[in-house]
């Protein structure tokens, strides 16, 4: 098994026999870019979804933008916002900033002000 591959299937389970006293789990697992689930690591798989949403951008009128709508910074260094406007709302990512050039779409200033939503980037998406 591969250093950083964590097994999807692994489960921790603590006894069910009632044990005297307290019995204590301690686990450190570290994730970084070359996580892998035994077929790809989350470095591959954001690679992937650059590529992709860079595509969608192009075709979709994409915007892409160096700061917020607040004129800060993502929180995430050397990291753009990129977006595309779907039927119901707006679908942003931050993405690494060696993708620039990829994102043949248009520059912002600023973002459009975000808004509010966290995880419903695929539901917008299938809208389009």
């Amino acid at each position: 098994m591969a250093a950083n591959h964590i097994p999807l299937s692994a489960t921790l389970e603590a006894n069910p026999v009632p044990l005297a006293g307290t019995t204590t789990f301690s686990v450190t697992v570290t994730v970084d870019e070359n996580t892998s689930d035994g077929y790809h690591t989350f470095r591959e798989l954001y690679q992937h979804r650059y590529a992709l949403f860079a595509v969608l951008c192009r075709h979709f009128n994409g915007w892409k933008s160096w700061h917020h709508a607040t004129g800060e910074m993502p929180m995430y260094p050397n990291h753009f916002i990129a977006g595309i406007e779907t039927p119901t709302g707006t679908v942003r990512y931050h993405v690494a900033a060696e993708w620039w050039n990829a994102f043949q779409c248009a520059t912002l200033g600023e973002a459009p002000p975000w808004d509010g939503t966290s995880g419903q980037g695929l539901q917008r998406l299938g809208t389009l």
